[in-house]
Protein backbone atom coordinates (compact mmCIF):
# COMPACT_ATOMS: atom_id res chain seq x y z
CA UNK A 1 0.00 0.00 0.00
CA UNK A 2 1.62 3.61 -0.65
CA UNK A 3 0.81 6.84 0.87
CA UNK A 4 1.05 10.31 -1.07
CA UNK A 5 0.64 13.86 0.61
CA UNK A 6 -0.50 15.68 -2.29
CA UNK A 7 -1.74 19.23 -1.10
CA UNK A 8 0.04 20.86 1.41
CA UNK A 9 -1.36 24.60 2.29
CA UNK A 10 0.99 26.42 5.04
CA UNK A 11 3.55 24.94 7.57
CA UNK A 12 3.49 20.93 7.01
CA UNK A 13 4.63 20.44 10.98
CA UNK A 14 2.92 17.06 11.29
CA UNK A 15 2.91 13.49 9.13
CA UNK A 16 -0.39 11.99 8.76
CA UNK A 17 -1.59 9.09 7.42
CA UNK A 18 -4.58 8.50 5.52
CA UNK A 19 -7.69 8.38 7.09
CA UNK A 20 -10.00 6.63 4.79
CA UNK A 21 -8.76 2.47 5.01
CA UNK A 22 -9.65 -0.20 2.14
CA UNK A 23 -10.64 -3.58 3.51
CA UNK A 24 -7.96 -5.35 1.88
CA UNK A 25 -4.31 -4.07 1.56
CA UNK A 26 -5.06 -5.63 -2.11
CA UNK A 27 -7.18 -6.67 -4.45
CA UNK A 28 -6.78 -9.66 -6.66
CA UNK A 29 -9.56 -9.82 -9.81
CA UNK A 30 -11.11 -12.74 -10.52
CA UNK A 31 -10.60 -13.44 -14.32
CA UNK A 32 -14.35 -15.00 -14.85
CA UNK A 33 -15.97 -12.08 -13.41
CA UNK A 34 -16.98 -8.90 -14.72
CA UNK A 35 -17.38 -6.92 -11.14
CA UNK A 36 -16.00 -7.47 -7.55
CA UNK A 37 -17.09 -5.53 -4.58
CA UNK A 38 -14.86 -4.33 -1.45
CA UNK A 39 -15.06 -1.68 1.48
CA UNK A 40 -13.71 1.38 2.42
CA UNK A 41 -14.27 3.03 6.11
CA UNK A 42 -13.29 6.94 6.95
CA UNK A 43 -11.73 6.55 10.57
CA UNK A 44 -11.73 10.30 10.32
CA UNK A 45 -13.67 12.00 13.32
CA UNK A 46 -14.67 14.07 10.08
CA UNK A 47 -16.33 13.88 7.00
CA UNK A 48 -14.29 13.61 3.32
CA UNK A 49 -14.76 13.95 0.17
CA UNK A 50 -13.58 10.30 -2.19
CA UNK A 51 -12.04 9.63 -5.57
CA UNK A 52 -11.58 6.51 -6.86
CA UNK A 53 -9.85 5.77 -10.17
CA UNK A 54 -7.77 2.46 -11.77
CA UNK A 55 -4.46 3.17 -13.38
CA UNK A 56 -1.14 1.32 -14.39
CA UNK A 57 0.54 3.07 -11.33
CA UNK A 58 1.69 6.76 -12.79
CA UNK A 59 0.59 8.66 -9.69
CA UNK A 60 1.53 11.77 -11.62
CA UNK A 61 -1.21 11.15 -14.19
CA UNK A 62 -4.81 12.87 -13.59
CA UNK A 63 -7.51 10.70 -12.89
CA UNK A 64 -8.88 11.26 -16.95
CA UNK A 65 -5.44 10.21 -18.53
CA UNK A 66 -5.14 7.02 -16.61
CA UNK A 67 -4.62 3.91 -18.37
CA UNK A 68 -6.49 0.77 -16.86
CA UNK A 69 -9.05 -1.75 -18.35
CA UNK A 70 -11.32 -1.11 -15.10
CA UNK A 71 -12.99 1.81 -13.54
CA UNK A 72 -14.69 2.19 -9.88
CA UNK A 73 -18.37 3.20 -8.63
CA UNK A 74 -19.07 5.73 -7.35
CA UNK A 75 -16.12 7.74 -8.68
CA UNK A 76 -16.89 10.46 -6.45
CA UNK A 77 -19.18 10.22 -3.01
CA UNK A 78 -19.02 11.47 0.66
CA UNK A 79 -18.01 9.65 3.53
CA UNK A 80 -19.50 10.34 6.54
CA UNK A 81 -17.16 10.16 9.97
CA UNK A 82 -16.30 6.26 10.67
CA UNK A 83 -18.86 5.03 7.78
CA UNK A 84 -18.70 2.12 5.62
CA UNK A 85 -18.74 2.54 1.71
CA UNK A 86 -19.32 -0.34 -0.62
CA UNK A 87 -17.16 0.01 -4.11
CA UNK A 88 -17.70 -1.87 -7.26
CA UNK A 89 -14.45 -2.57 -9.40
CA UNK A 90 -15.87 -2.88 -12.93
CA UNK A 91 -13.64 -4.90 -15.32
CA UNK A 92 -13.98 -2.54 -18.90
CA UNK A 93 -11.48 -4.13 -21.06
CA UNK A 94 -11.54 -7.08 -23.59
CA UNK A 95 -10.23 -10.57 -22.51
CA UNK A 96 -7.92 -10.46 -25.84
CA UNK A 97 -6.34 -6.94 -24.71
CA UNK A 98 -5.11 -8.59 -21.45
CA UNK A 99 -2.43 -11.39 -20.88
CA UNK A 100 -3.88 -14.30 -20.23
CA UNK A 101 -0.54 -16.45 -19.22
CA UNK A 102 0.00 -14.22 -16.08
CA UNK A 103 -1.41 -11.93 -13.82
CA UNK A 104 -1.70 -8.10 -14.62
CA UNK A 105 -0.60 -5.43 -11.97
CA UNK A 106 -2.42 -2.20 -11.27
CA UNK A 107 -3.25 0.23 -8.74
CA UNK A 108 -6.76 1.21 -7.14
CA UNK A 109 -6.20 5.02 -6.22
CA UNK A 110 -8.29 6.22 -3.10
CA UNK A 111 -8.02 10.30 -3.39
CA UNK A 112 -9.39 11.46 -0.27
CA UNK A 113 -10.52 15.16 0.12
CA UNK A 114 -10.82 16.45 3.63
CA UNK A 115 -13.32 19.55 4.39
CA UNK A 116 -11.84 23.25 4.54
CA UNK A 117 -11.56 24.77 8.02
CA UNK A 118 -12.95 28.17 7.40
CA UNK A 119 -12.54 28.96 11.37
CA UNK A 120 -8.89 28.38 11.65
CA UNK A 121 -7.20 29.63 14.78
CA UNK A 122 -3.83 28.93 13.87
CA UNK A 123 -1.79 30.29 10.43
CA UNK A 124 0.15 26.82 10.17
CA UNK A 125 -2.44 24.64 10.41
CA UNK A 126 -2.89 22.82 7.26
CA UNK A 127 -4.86 20.52 5.09
CA UNK A 128 -3.97 17.44 3.15
CA UNK A 129 -5.18 15.71 0.40
CA UNK A 130 -4.20 11.79 0.63
CA UNK A 131 -3.88 9.48 -2.22
CA UNK A 132 -3.66 5.76 -1.13
CA UNK A 133 -2.93 3.53 -3.92
CA UNK A 134 -3.70 -0.13 -3.10
CA UNK A 135 -2.67 -2.94 -5.38
CA UNK A 136 -5.41 -4.74 -8.33
CA UNK A 137 -3.79 -7.60 -9.76
CA UNK A 138 -5.33 -9.32 -12.65
CA UNK A 139 -5.92 -13.38 -12.30
CA UNK A 140 -6.64 -15.02 -15.65
CA UNK A 141 -9.24 -17.70 -14.99
CA UNK A 142 -7.09 -20.42 -15.82
CA UNK A 143 -4.38 -19.53 -13.38
CA UNK A 144 -6.66 -19.12 -10.70
CA UNK A 145 -5.21 -21.02 -7.36
CA UNK A 146 -6.27 -21.39 -3.39
CA UNK A 147 -3.58 -19.69 -1.09
CA UNK A 148 -1.30 -23.07 -0.35
CA UNK A 149 -0.66 -23.55 -4.60
CA UNK A 150 0.31 -19.56 -5.05
CA UNK A 151 2.76 -20.01 -1.81
CA UNK A 152 3.92 -23.55 -3.73
CA UNK A 153 4.21 -21.61 -6.71
CA UNK A 154 6.43 -18.51 -5.63
CA UNK A 155 8.73 -21.30 -3.62
CA UNK A 156 10.22 -20.92 -7.67
CA UNK A 157 11.31 -17.07 -7.06
CA UNK A 158 15.59 -17.35 -7.18
CA UNK A 159 18.10 -15.19 -5.64
CA UNK A 160 21.27 -13.76 -6.39
CA UNK A 161 23.82 -12.61 -5.01
CA UNK A 162 27.05 -10.27 -6.19
CA UNK A 163 29.17 -7.66 -5.16
CA UNK A 164 28.77 -4.81 -6.91
CA UNK A 165 30.71 -1.63 -6.64
CA UNK A 166 29.18 -0.28 -3.60
CA UNK A 167 27.86 -3.13 -2.00
CA UNK A 168 25.47 -6.22 -2.56
CA UNK A 169 23.50 -6.69 -5.46
CA UNK A 170 20.88 -8.69 -4.93
CA UNK A 171 18.90 -9.92 -8.52
CA UNK A 172 15.67 -11.68 -7.90
CA UNK A 173 13.86 -13.43 -10.48
CA UNK A 174 10.21 -14.42 -10.74
CA UNK A 175 9.43 -17.12 -13.76
CA UNK A 176 6.06 -17.90 -12.46
CA UNK A 177 3.18 -16.06 -14.09
CA UNK A 178 1.77 -14.73 -10.58
CA UNK A 179 2.62 -11.45 -9.25
CA UNK A 180 6.05 -11.78 -6.07
CA UNK A 181 4.54 -9.34 -3.44
CA UNK A 182 7.37 -9.12 -1.21
CA UNK A 183 7.01 -6.78 1.84
CA UNK A 184 10.95 -7.27 2.74
CA UNK A 185 14.29 -9.40 2.11
CA UNK A 186 16.62 -10.24 4.80
CA UNK A 187 20.41 -11.61 4.89
CA UNK A 188 21.77 -13.80 7.12
CA UNK A 189 25.20 -14.59 7.99
CA UNK A 190 26.61 -18.40 8.55
CA UNK A 191 25.47 -18.31 12.11
CA UNK A 192 21.97 -17.66 11.30
CA UNK A 193 22.18 -14.10 11.97
CA UNK A 194 20.54 -11.35 10.70
CA UNK A 195 23.36 -9.40 8.41
CA UNK A 196 21.21 -6.66 6.58
CA UNK A 197 17.58 -6.50 5.66
CA UNK A 198 15.55 -4.40 3.28
CA UNK A 199 11.76 -3.17 2.91
CA UNK A 200 9.51 -2.79 0.26
CA UNK A 201 8.06 1.28 0.01
CA UNK A 202 8.09 4.15 -1.80
CA UNK A 203 11.96 4.35 -2.11
CA UNK A 204 12.21 0.95 -3.16
CA UNK A 205 9.55 -1.73 -4.76
CA UNK A 206 10.60 -5.12 -4.22
CA UNK A 207 7.98 -6.94 -5.68
CA UNK A 208 7.91 -8.79 -8.87
CA UNK A 209 5.63 -8.66 -12.29
CA UNK A 210 5.13 -12.01 -13.77
CA UNK A 211 7.87 -14.19 -15.44
CA UNK A 212 10.67 -11.02 -14.67
CA UNK A 213 13.61 -10.43 -12.81
CA UNK A 214 14.80 -7.13 -10.66
CA UNK A 215 18.22 -6.43 -9.96
CA UNK A 216 18.77 -3.94 -6.94
CA UNK A 217 21.68 -2.34 -5.87
CA UNK A 218 22.53 -2.20 -2.31
CA UNK A 219 25.34 -0.63 0.09
CA UNK A 220 25.72 -3.96 2.10
CA UNK A 221 29.79 -4.52 2.23
CA UNK A 222 29.01 -7.89 3.50
CA UNK A 223 31.48 -10.80 2.37
CA UNK A 224 29.39 -13.20 0.18
CA UNK A 225 31.42 -15.90 1.59
CA UNK A 226 29.98 -14.73 5.28
CA UNK A 227 26.28 -15.13 3.93
CA UNK A 228 24.41 -18.06 4.42
CA UNK A 229 21.14 -17.50 2.85
CA UNK A 230 18.15 -14.72 2.20
CA UNK A 231 15.24 -14.94 3.91
CA UNK A 232 11.57 -13.22 1.93
CA UNK A 233 8.28 -12.01 3.42
CA UNK A 234 5.57 -12.70 0.93
CA UNK A 235 2.14 -10.69 1.10
CA UNK A 236 -0.56 -13.48 0.26
CA UNK A 237 -4.13 -12.62 -1.85
CA UNK A 238 -5.19 -11.62 2.03
CA UNK A 239 -2.64 -8.75 3.12
CA UNK A 240 -1.52 -11.95 5.45
CA UNK A 241 2.68 -11.96 5.24
CA UNK A 242 4.88 -14.85 5.40
CA UNK A 243 8.76 -15.89 4.76
CA UNK A 244 10.61 -18.23 2.31
CA UNK A 245 13.90 -18.73 3.46
CA UNK A 246 16.53 -20.29 1.20
CA UNK A 247 20.22 -21.21 2.28
CA UNK A 248 23.32 -20.95 -0.07
CA UNK A 249 25.21 -23.86 -0.22
CA UNK A 250 28.80 -23.59 0.58
CA UNK A 251 29.68 -24.43 -2.65
CA UNK A 252 27.26 -22.14 -4.61
CA UNK A 253 28.21 -18.69 -3.36
CA UNK A 254 26.92 -16.12 -5.04
CA UNK A 255 23.52 -17.65 -6.04
CA UNK A 256 20.26 -19.34 -4.48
Amino acid sequence: MRFFLLVFLQGLSFFSYSGVIPENSRIVFDGDNKLQSSVLVNTNKYPVVVQLWVDNGDFTKTPEKASAPFFVTPVTSKMDPLKLNEIKIIFSGELKDIPQDRESLYWLNIFEIPPVNNNKKEDNEVTLSMLTQIKLIYRPARLRVNADELRQKLQLVTYKLEKGDSGLNITLDNPTPYVANLASLAIFGRKGNEIASLKSGQSMDLSLLPMSSKKISTSIKSDISNINGVEIFLVNDKGGVYSQKQTLPPNALGSF
